[in-house]
């Protein structure tokens, strides 16, 4: 078993996280809730020595054909200056989802590495599928959506 599966799943173990690993595809799978909602995340090995991992959230159904063109002007405003990671929409099935990675080929990672690649990763879908349902399910403006997400997170900064 790799070193990086590894450090997943202690990781998963410390936080009470529940979990299912499929050792053949190399994955394993959880659930997260946030004040957004709940959805699917999976920690993917790549490559042959698996020493790369993936992290994906995956929150809700696909995008709506005629509403994917406006989501994907919302991931690209999301996704400016955006430092670790990325939200990425499939224009073909409209598959959503958000993105984190490292490569750990040069040593073994901690399970503090993986949490933070978890948390980066399902935080930023917390704080910012708001806008991308709001863009997908209501037809709000993707500048509007954002702006609105944006202007939430500022305020609660300022009250921290």
């Amino acid at each position: 078993m790799s070193t990086v599966l590894d450090a997943v799943r202690e990781f998963l173990d410390n936080e009470g996280w529940p979990y299912e690993v499929s050792e053949e595809q190399h994955r394993v799978r959880m659930r997260f809730r946030g004040v957004a909602g709940e959805w699917n995340v999976a920690a993917q090995l790549v490559g042959d020595d698996e020493g790369k991992i993936v992290i994906y959230s995956l929150p809700g159904p696909p995008i709506p054909e005629g509403r994917r063109l406006a989501v994907n002007e919302v991931v690209a405003r999301l996704n400016w200056g955006t430092v670790l990671g990325n939200f990425e929409l499939d224009v073909d099935s409209g598959a959503f989802r958000y993105r984190t990675s490292a490569d750990f080929r040069g040593g073994a990672p901690s399970p503090e590495m993986i949490a933070h690649l978890v948390f980066t990763n399902v935080l930023m879908v917390d704080r910012y599928l708001p806008a991308i349902e709001a863009v997908a399910w209501q037809g709000r403006e993707p500048a509007d959506a954002v702006a609105e997400v944006e202007a939430r997170r500022l305020a609660e900064e300022a009250a921290e």
